[in-house]
């Protein structure tokens, strides 16, 4: 369907992808699926998401940091997609704001609030457009060290 917003869900994780992706849907959201970081890059490539939904650890936070640059290289600041990174470890949110994360959400994650959070990053306020021609935060984001993400 034409003008529905694209959602990238990348999640090594088959029940959570599905589930991520069957609650994108159910919200109006076309959404596509990714197994790894590998997946993610060459997906986004083609899909061009208004948003990714990024498991941090996919299967290693490595491949997320991959993912990550290569996005970063790869599509202009100002067609970049926000990013959902989510975790089932306390311990990756500051590494997930590292990586250029718009938001980060702790799994288990409430489903509500999960939809929540992406039909807000996918219907942005006035205020959100005006900030949007600002300088681009997550394309000045610190390169992470793969051997530094899992500590």
């Amino acid at each position: 369907m034409v003008g529905r917003k694209r959602v990238l869900v990348v999640e090594d994780d088959p029940d959570v992808r599905q589930l991520v992706a069957g609650l994108m849907v159910d919200a109006g959201f076309d959404a596509q699926t990714a197994v790894d970081g590998d997946h993610a890059i060459r997906s986004a490539a083609a899909l061009k998401p208004d948003l990714i939904i990024l498991d941090v650890y996919v299967p290693k936070a490595e491949l997320a940091i991959r993912f990550a640059q290569e996005y970063r290289r790869r599509v202009r600041a100002e067609n970049r997609a926000p990013i959902i990174a989510m975790s089932a470890r306390p311990d990756l949110e500051s590494f997930a704001q590292q990586i250029g994360a718009s938001n980060y959400l702790r799994k288990p994650f409430d489903n509500e609030e999960l939809v929540s959070l992406a039909r807000k990053l996918l219907t942005p306020s006035v205020d959100d457009r005006e900030s949007a021609s600002s300088p681009d935060a997550a394309s000045q984001a610190p390169q992470v060290e793969p051997e530094k993400a899992s500590t």
